[in-house]
């Protein structure tokens, strides 16, 4: 979750996740069910929040820059965003909570005696990618 420095000066930085409800979170369309976010917090607990935004598209490409455009709040996989994060172009939001449960990437294809190399250097740069972000432990 990460917004830009210019959309937290004009509308605050929500210290819980209930204070989302005053907030432009920017909505995925990829989901067809309740804008919400189900979180645990540093003592543990479970709970979720619901949102409504303003801004809403099917590409996590496009949320990302509307929140470095001011537009919203952004709640992205850390590889749309690890680079703005770096840069300081968007900052990090209620990173004391996290979204249970653990989510991983996989790369699947057909099982066969050969694999191409086309295949392997794919996985290879998935890996070695996934390796160069900031993944909270």
């Amino acid at each position: 979750m990460c917004a830009s420095a210019g959309y937290l000066e004009a509308h605050g930085i929500p210290q819980k996740p209930d204070d989302l409800a005053h907030h432009n979170v920017l909505a995925f369309t990829g989901n067809s069910g309740l804008h919400e976010r189900r979180y645990q917090d540093a003592e543990g607990q479970h709970d979720q929040v619901g949102w409504s935004g303003k801004f809403k598209s099917d590409s996590g490409d496009i949320l990302c820059r509307a929140a470095l455009e001011a537009v919203g709040i952004a709640i992205l996989p850390i590889f749309y965003v690890a680079e703005h994060i770096k840069n300081q172009e968007l900052q990090a939001v209620l990173s004391d909570y996290v979204t249970p449960p653990k989510r991983a990437i996989y790369a699947v294809f057909q099982p066969t005696r050969f694999q191409s190399t086309r295949q392997r250097f794919f996985v290879d740069h998935l890996v070695s990618t996934c390796k160069q972000l900031p993944w909270e432990s």
